[in-house]
């Protein structure tokens, strides 16, 4: 049996124990810990700018061109406007992100004014002309008139300074002005078959160089370029720089087989077959003429 000194003894020593595993537990508290929340990153997002594509995109940010197509349920023809906001892989979009705000219309009205051509609006206004035609749903062979409005894109390029009343721009007053000044350049150059220029020509290849300098593309065959623009009718209407003036075929009379462009209402120039040059002649007699198209408004 302990003694009373031995029994108060213990009894301090077993309180010091218990204690001290207090303290320790206390000083421990990885031993029961808490969920961390864990942390989040801001999303990057991008805003379209004009001028802006998905793969030049995806260089200046350090991503994949796949990586991004995939964070924005995109495909590699996806149309992006300026404006449009794009999340860029690798970080986390936040809880609260809000939703983007709809594309605003970002295109100008413009109102074609007499002389004005497809190709001109376009370099004056900045953009591409295949950007032009895309906004408004038109072709390179689309007629445009005074008074019609046409939505003009965003400027991808520069815009030429505004001409001053003491240094006009001639090829601004018409579009056939530089067709005309071109097409009068190659007389004298031979024919050759299925050529375009620059040194032979045959006939629908004179149309398709002499409209090339306005900006405008045509099909290399008189057939098809019969198909384009709009008809005049030549028996009671003024023929007008540009117009394309088509003939039978001598071999079939049912098919058109030659054209040439009219320089004024009297003459038209045309490469008229092998063995004979570029010339400048009086237009043919009216029963002579299968067609005429205007392209272009003079």
């Amino acid at each position: 049996m302990l003694q009373p000194r031995r029994l108060v003894l213990a009894a301090v020593m077993a309180l010091a124990v218990l204690v001290l595993d207090a303290t320790a537990a206390s000083a421990h508290p990885a031993a029961n810990p808490v969920a961390q929340p864990p942390s989040t990153t801001a999303a990057a997002i991008y805003t379209v700018k004009p001028g802006d594509n998905l793969s030049g995109i995806a260089g200046k940010t350090g991503v994949t061109l796949p990586a991004l197509l995939a964070a924005n349920n995109l495909t590699a023809i996806s149309t992006i406007l300026p404006g449009d906001t794009l999340a860029i892989p690798g970080t986390e979009t936040p809880a609260a992100q809000p939703a983007a705000a709809p594309a605003p219309n970002t295109t100008t009205p413009y109102t074609v004014v007499s002389g004005d051509f497809l190709a001109g609006i376009a370099a004056k206004s900045g953009v591409t002309l295949k950007a032009l035609l895309n906004a408004n749903g038109l072709t390179v062979s689309s007629a445009i008139h005074p008074g019609r409005i046409l939505q003009i894109p965003p400027a991808t390029k520069p815009i030429p300074s505004t001409a001053t009343a003491t240094t006009p721009t001639p090829a601004a007053a018409s579009p056939s002005t530089a067709l005309v000044t071109y097409l009068r350049a190659q007389v004298g150059k031979p024919y050759k078959f299925f050529t375009a220029g620059p040194d032979t020509f045959d006939c629908s290849g004179l149309v398709v160089a002499g409209y090339k300098q306005i900006g405008i593309t045509l099909i290399h065959q008189s057939r098809m370029q019969a198909t384009m623009g709009t008809a005049v009718d030549w028996r009671t209407e003024t023929l007008m720089a540009g117009d394309l003036v088509f003939m039978r075929s001598s071999n079939d009379p049912t098919q058109i087989g030659h054209v040439g462009i009219a320089l004024d209402s009297k003459t038209w120039i045309q490469a008229p077959g092998t063995g004979m040059a570029v010339q400048i002649r009086a237009l043919p007699s009216h029963d002579r003429i299968e067609a005429v198209r205007r392209i272009v408004q003079p």
